[in-house]
């Protein structure tokens, strides 16, 4: 029998009928020979926090189904899938500060109708929350948890983030905004309830890493809804001591490495506070030189790193609040930041040759704001919001305390 006639043969004796399915676990809805049950703990665990699953509808479909593995491996209730292909950013509120302070340093915002400004403000005020039962008070990043069920209640995770709530208020500043709809009380109540016995603060009630960046943010919303006793202020202050290095450069915490960012964190919470006294000259004198030899042509970041435009801010605002930003070299600086400046679409990137971003936007202006560049306008390096908006911020402290 020829080649060709046998293929033909066993195509025509193939059974019309599907194969018989193989036998399923009604818990995994596996094949029983492949079924990882058996490997689930005999007694469900409980996390001391609530599991949230983005899962795209794909991924569902998968035989592996590693969702449901971690769904039947908890507690009811301590795992929520949300299913998806597209999740709101929960970093929107902080995007939106850099743009709408971007737009401030160059002098554009009038390039926003004041209808469209009035749009964003209502925006930025629907994300507030204000929850005193488990302080949890404060802004949210974007509304991806706030639904149908939940509209105008408190629910889980419907929760304030101490970065958020820094960006919110800098950019109802900006917008000229006179805060009259902040709930300051609530806010600040929660923001005390971050602050653990180190002196250190959480970004939010659960689930969030706790360092000198959070300790920044909190001290920017005290300063700004004036009021202190968001903060142990002593605690504060030894956990700032504490976390400056033996090279004098300050890092996260304790023992952690020297930073750009942290450092400049510390600093303007001592200069917020008032508190810049408690660095000896000798540490003020020493941080000085830390920072001074960040320089390349821009900014590292910390010794033995490329540079970055974003330290070309926070270095150099560190060493204007330190009444040494003249001995950096401007020229070179200058240089290096408008190197990372896209020729086609704008904006300043991280490196040379890479793809701006919002962040490096604003912090890239924010730096030859303070070497005096391009016009732009000034800017107040302790919050890192315009003189524009300083001055709104400084009307209505006076109100407040007129209305005492």
């Amino acid at each position: 029998m020829a080649e060709e006639d046998i293929v033909l043969d066993e195509l025509a004796n193939i059974p019309a009928d599907p194969p018989k399915m193989r036998d399923k676990c009604p818990q995994c809805c596996r094949p029983v020979v492949v079924c990882w049950c058996s490997a689930l703990p005999a007694q469900k665990l409980t996390p001391n926090s609530t599991i949230i699953l983005l899962q795209h509808p794909a991924e569902e479909k998968r035989c592996l189904r590693t969702a449901p593995m971690l769904s039947l491996g908890l507690a009811d209730g301590k795992c929520l899938i949300y299913k998806g292909k597209k999740f709101p950013d929960s970093t929107r509120l902080v995007l939106t500060f850099f743009a709408i302070s971007g737009l401030d340093v160059l002098n554009s915002l009038d390039s926003l109708s004041a209808e469209r400004k009035q749009e964003i403000i209502n925006w930025i005020y629907s994300l507030q929350i204000t929850n005193d039962e488990e302080l949890v008070s404060g802004f949210q990043g974007t509304s991806i948890l706030n639904t149908v069920e939940n509209i105008n209640q408190n629910s889980l995770f419907k929760w304030g983030h101490i970065a958020n709530t820094y960006s919110a208020l800098c950019s109802l500043l900006a917008l000229g905004d006179d805060l009259s709809r902040i709930n300051r009380e609530s806010i600040i109540k929660s923001i005390r309830a971050l602050q653990d016995d180190e002196g250190c603060f959480s970004a939010a009630k659960e689930g969030t890493e706790s360092d000198m960046r959070f300790v920044y943010c909190a001290a920017c919303v005290c300063y700004i809804l004036d009021d202190w006793s968001g903060m142990d202020i002593t605690k504060t202050i030894e956990f700032i001591l504490k976390s400056i290095s033996y090279d004098y450069g300050i890092g996260q915490g304790p023992e952690l490495e020297s930073h750009g960012g942290p450092t400049y964190c510390a600093i303007a919470t001592l200069i917020l506070l008032e508190r810049l006294d408690v660095l000896s000259d000798k540490q003020i004198e020493g941080i000085k030189r830390w920072l001074v030899f960040r320089q390349i042509d821009g900014f590292q970041g910390r010794p033995n790193k490329p540079v970055d435009t974003c330290y070309s801010f926070w270095i150099g605002a560190t060493l204007r609040m330190l009444n040494a930003h003249d001995l950096i070299n401007y020229d070179k600086n200058y240089e290096y930041v408008m190197s990372t400046e896209d020729p086609v679409i704008g904006g300043f990137s991280k490196w040379v040759d890479t793809h701006p971003d919002p962040l490096h936007t604003y912090l890239g202006l924010g730096s030859l704001s303070l070497m005096h560049k391009e016009n732009l306008s000034e800017l107040v390096p302790t919050l890192n919001i315009s003189e524009r908006a300083y001055s709104n911020l400084k009307l209505i402290h006076d109100k407040w305390k007129n209305n005492q």
